[in-house]
């Protein structure tokens, strides 16, 4: 009885994970696509975003101590 109960456990936990993941991507591409849409200029955020998302960001100052 342990071990199914486990397993039963397991595997909604897994389903929740992956149910949540693509919620998280889905409102995610929405955002984006709601911040291009309100753009002025949009090429220019569209390069902002991607370049956010690849962790390239040109206003990051790094401090060396």
């Amino acid at each position: 009885m342990y071990n199914n109960n486990n397993a039963t456990l397991a595997s909604y936990y897994t389903d929740y994970c992956k149910i949540l993941s693509m919620i998280i991507r889905k409102a995610k591409i929405t955002e984006r696509d709601k911040f291009i849409l309100n753009s002025h200029n949009k090429v220019k955020t569209t390069w902002g975003i991607i370049n956010k998302e690849s962790g390239r960001n040109k206003n990051e100052v790094k401090f060396k101590l």
